[in-house]
């Protein structure tokens, strides 16, 4: 089914008043706002309200004064909006009439529309009481008592039903009250002819005048219709609520102004503390026309057309490499207002500039033309690159080095190699200019042919340096001879060693190595160098060890390893005999502990064994060889008279008994 327009608004305005109809009933504040005050002359009260939609629904209007318990109605017959042939009356009456009915004719199609169009409809209720009249949302009581307090309420009429509407608060007739005077004025000039003022705002008032004097001048209303605060019902606080922009505003005059609140029915209230200001000139000048700039042998060429503004006192220049980075200025002072051309010799070749040139005045306001490019190009090469060096070894490895260019627009290097000295017979070995200033080339290991190598500098605009040459031949392959080991002289702590040096003639070093045959997986470690035929292993402990040495040439080719040689090194530390031995035997659990002092022994320590003998045998062992210093024998006779030791025991078989000692029985 196809809802038009008018259906739509029936549905929205009979929901509406169905639902303050039930907030009503149900004694909750949900009604429609009604606002009473007396007039200034005290004879009557007027009454205003906010509506739906003012074609469609009609109003009553009650009164109960105080001691009363039922409302009366005042009316006889119900207000209603006016129709389309209702526009006579005085010029502000006509025209409040027609903008009602224009406004009237724009209900919004969309239903999230609605909110915006009542709060609209709303404000225009507020500060224009002939809009009001229009909408049939305003009635004045003439019939009221002074100094007597009524309150009013409004019924609404809608489709032959009839809705509670609106209610206001308490009223006294006769005791009209302006508003008071706002605070918190503060005014700040944004242009020559443009003043902004702020105000603190209070949330029950909606609209405000503004008012302003020229020094001694009279004081006027510059706002044509009250300037409404919307966003004070909701506790915001706009940061501008009135902009004055005149033209007739004169620079150095000062200005004062005020504003006053205005009440529901568009009444001023007290004015406002004055906040004044003196206009100064804030209209940047005509600026400069025509910039244009051109390279040529002395550095970047600007020229420009003259600012037409009386009080340009002169020109500054900016320049910048990019346009979404900072300009900076290119003088520390202004040119002249006669000045029309500038050279810019601090412009460096290969860069992109922009620049731009600004007008200032006498008032410190400026104004710059759109930033130009000019590109300055770059037709240097960088230096050759120097100190170029290589060093090659047995794997093809070819490791050239050179030092950094300094450069400022520098790129990288390009690398290129030749069978022959010849500027048609070199290759470029790689794509992209390098960053760092190391190339490794790698070539076939068996080639003993010379190859010559060039390196060049290259800046950001391709200009490239005259080349650094070298000649690089790769080493030999072939591994030096093996020396031989002769001479081993051991010490408790060293191992002096001495070899018949290798036959061959480019040894360099002699690599020593190493292993530990107590070890349980023995292999030699190098341990040392040396350019002699010579060396002293220090720090050792006691121990067999064996020792190999091996050949290095110029080119780091390595022997094979000489001979090895076996070395025993004697123990700084001799067997020692365990001390403190306690023997304690638990009858019950038939259990008899050993236990014993631990004693410094030598490297080749291998542990320690109980043994035990009745009087007048032989000792037998009955542990194995522990590391730790007690040992726990379990099922032992009770009653027996045992002797029992500890013996200590290194590798090579050597014994030392402790002194002989008795359990002794705990129960």
């Amino acid at each position: 089914m196809i809802i038009d327009k008018e259906m739509k608004k029936i549905v929205y305005i009979t929901s509406w008043l169905l639902l303050v109809g039930l907030c009503s009933a149900r004694g909750q504040e949900k009604m429609a706002r009604a606002y009473a005050q007396p007039t200034s002359d005290g004879k009557a009260i007027q009454i205003k309200w906010l509506l739906v939609a003012p074609t469609e629904v009609q109003y009553h209007i009650l009164r109960r004064a105080t001691g009363e318990k039922i409302f009366k109605k005042l009316t006889t017959k119900p207000l209603e909006a006016i129709t389309s042939s209702d526009l006579t009356g005085p010029g502000a009456v006509a025209e409040a009439r027609r903008n009602f009915l224009e406004l009237n004719k724009s209900w919004p199609d969309k239903k999230e529309d609605i909110e915006l169009y009542l709060k609209l409809f709303g404000m225009n209720v507020y500060i224009d009481n002939e809009f009001a009249r229009a909408a049939g949302m305003y009635y004045k009581d003439n019939t009221v008592e002074a100094g007597q307090t009524y309150e009013y309420a409004v019924s609404a009429l809608f489709g032959g039903k009839q809705y509670s509407w609106a209610i206001s608060a308490p009223v006294r007739a006769g005791n009209y009250k302006p508003q008071q005077a706002p605070i918190g004025l503060k005014i700040v000039q944004q242009k020559t002819h443009q003043i902004a003022l702020s105000w603190d705002i209070r949330p029950d008032i909606l609209a405000y005048n503004v008012y302003r004097r020229r020094g001694n001048a009279a004081e006027v209303q510059i706002n044509k219709k009250p300037i409404v605060v919307v966003d004070a019902q909701n506790g915001k606080r706009p940061s501008t609520q009135f902009t004055d922009s005149d033209s007739t505003l004169r620079e150095g005059e000062t200005y004062y102004y005020r504003i006053a609140a205005l009440d529901p029915f568009v009444n001023p209230g007290e004015m406002s503390q004055a906040a004044w200001l003196t206009i100064k000139d804030m209209d940047p000048p005509a600026g400069a026309t025509a910039l244009q700039g051109r390279v040529d042998k002395k550095g970047v060429r600007l020229s420009w057309s003259p600012s037409s503004s009386r009080d340009c006192i002169g020109y500054r220049l900016f320049r910048g490499t990019a346009m979404d980075k900072p300009f900076q200025p290119i003088l520390p002072r202004l040119l002249a207002t006669a000045d029309t051309t500038f050279l810019d010799e601090t412009a460096t070749e290969g860069t992109s500039y922009y620049y731009y040139i600004q007008a200032e005045d006498l008032a410190g306001n400026s104004v710059h033309t759109s930033p130009i490019q000019v590109l300055h190009p770059d037709l240097t090469p960088p230096g050759l690159p120097t100190g170029l060096t290589v060093q090659t070894d047995t794997m093809g490895h070819v490791n050239l080095n050179w030092r950094a260019n300094q450069e400022p627009d520098l790129k990288g290097y390009f690398v290129y190699r030749g069978l022959q000295n010849k500027s048609d017979n070199y290759a470029q070995l790689q794509l992209n200019p390098l960053k760092g200033t190391a190339f490794r080339d790698t070539l076939p290991r068996n080639n003993q042919n010379v190859f010559y190598y060039r390196v060049t500098a290259v800046d950001k605009n391709d200009n490239e340096s005259t080349p650094a040459l070298l000649t690089v031949r790769l080493p030999d392959r072939q591994p030096p001879m093996a020396p031989m080991l002769t001479t081993s002289v051991a010490t408790t702590d060293s191992v002096r060693l001495v070899w018949t040096p290798s036959s061959s003639e480019d040894v360099r070093s002699y690599q020593i190595l190493r292993q530990n045959e107590a070890d349980k997986q023995p292999n030699f470690q190098v341990i040392g160098r040396s350019t002699r035929p010579s060396f002293t292993d220090r720090q050792l402990k006691g121990g067999t060890y064996s020792y190999a040495v091996l050949a290095i040439d110029s080119a780091g080719n390595q022997s094979k390893q000489s001979l090895p040689k076996v070395v025993e090194v004697p123990s700084r530390q001799s067997l020692t005999v365990p001390k403190d031995i306690k023997i304690q035997l638990n009858e019950r659990e038939k259990k008899l502990i050993v236990s014993w002092s631990l004693t410094p022994q030598p490297y080749n320590f291998a542990g320690y064994r109980v043994v035990v003998r009745n009087t007048n045998e032989t000792f037998r062992a009955v542990t194995p060889l522990l590391i730790q210093t007690q040992a726990i024998l379990t099922d032992w006779e009770t009653g027996a008279d045992y002797e029992i030791a500890v013996v200590a025991v290194n590798q090579i078989g050597q014994q030392l008994t402790s002194e002989i000692v008795k359990p002794t029985s705990r129960n």
